[in-house]
């Protein structure tokens, strides 16, 4: 069987105190409430978009992104030069997530700031069409999507 990867890093650099606390803050699927206790998903959906909502964070976008039950599905670590941004350690992770988390902190703190973010996916068995990769754009007012299949494609339908 052939496993599947989505691997990326990046970093906001130079972050404040106040900064910190907020990234540290993010509501992680794993502190908030049971889900049992609510009668059906979209309870509990709705309920954990609100307290997203409360941090800042487009809980919207994270829900259509999918896998909000896993929410936030990608590893944030504050270092001494700032707030590292990565796969989660089951090799893979949801650039959606990050673009929902990363808008939220730009809106709250850097309304003038790009993040760029671009990922590698991979199989690790020689398979035609399972390698590629992607791109994210985020700022205070958008987050922009790419990937390399599309690039390509448009690269040939200009060429001919």
């Amino acid at each position: 069987m052939a496993n599947n990867y989505l691997s990326f890093s990046e970093e906001i650099a130079d972050l404040t105190e106040e900064e910190k606390k907020w990234v540290e803050a993010i509501p992680d699927r794993g502190d908030f409430e049971d889900n049992d206790a609510y009668e059906d998903e979209a309870a509990w959906q709705k309920a954990y978009a609100e307290v997203l909502e409360k941090h800042g964070i487009d809980a919207y976008d994270c829900i259509t992104e999918g896998n909000i039950d896993q929410f936030p599905h990608f590893t944030s670590v504050i270092q001494e030069c700032g707030w590292w941004i990565s796969t989660r350690d089951d090799e893979w992770g949801y650039p959606g997530h990050v673009a929902c988390c990363v808008q939220g902190f730009i809106k709250k703190f850097r309304p003038d700031y790009v993040f760029k973010l671009t990922w590698c996916e991979y199989c690790d068995k020689m398979r035609i069409g399972e390698f590629g990769g992607g791109w994210l754009l985020v700022d205070a007012e958008r987050v922009e999507y790419g990937n390399v299949w599309q690039a390509v494609e448009d690269e040939a339908k200009a060429q001919s």
